[in-house]
């Protein structure tokens, strides 16, 4: 049997935004990551009309994604 556990998450300044896709899908598939995340919630979400997104990470480099509720 496997357990889950907690990691607290750090939420990402705004000084480190630029850097954050870089960081977790390279130069190279940076706007692809992006974009599949966006098409992903078009699909799920008929009303989804974009957003800002606060960024998570994870101890590990693990990242996240999480919109900012109004």
């Amino acid at each position: 049997m496997t357990h889950a556990t907690l990691a607290p998450a750090r939420l990402v300044p705004d000084d480190e935004r630029m850097g954050f896709l870089p960081k977790h899908f390279g130069q190279r598939l940076m706007l692809r990551g992006e974009l599949t995340v966006y098409g992903w919630m078009d699909r799920l979400s008929p009303d989804y009309q974009g957003g800002y997104w606060n960024y998570y990470e994870i101890k590990g480099g693990v990242a996240r994604r999480v919109k900012m509720s109004h």
